[in-house]
């Protein structure tokens, strides 16, 4: 753990500054590595292609897949998505609610008479 000291409490600005620029460098290199190492990836596919598998699902031909895998992977996305929206939900509502916690309606919510 790294400490740093602030002589002046209004320091605080400026490491704000300090890590926002600090992040962005940081983002930026992860973003070159990203660029070189896309086409490598592309690439060592197609070179050394014995080494993957094709396309189990394909919108064009049927699949290659075994029907019950096939039916496994399918429901697994879509309870998947079911849950990922769920959550988005779950989180836009207690962004919601902690907005509006001066509210009266939100006061009147079974879940808040604690």
């Amino acid at each position: 753990m790294i400490r740093h000291g602030l002589a002046d409490p209004c320091d605080i600005g400026g490491e704000f500054l300090r890590w926002e620029l600090a992040t962005a460098v940081a983002g930026a290199i992860v973003a070159l590595v990203g660029v070189v190492n896309v086409p490598i990836i592309y690439f060592s596919v197609k070179w050394w292609n014995t080494l993957h598998q094709g396309a189990s699902v394909s919108l064009t031909k049927a699949p290659s897949m075994a029907t019950t895998m096939l039916w496994g992977m399918l429901l697994m996305a879509l309870a998947f998505w079911m849950y990922s929206i769920a959550m988005s939900l779950y989180r836009v509502r207690a962004i919601i609610l902690e907005r509006e916690h001066h509210a009266g309606w939100v006061a009147e919510l079974p879940e808040m008479q604690r």
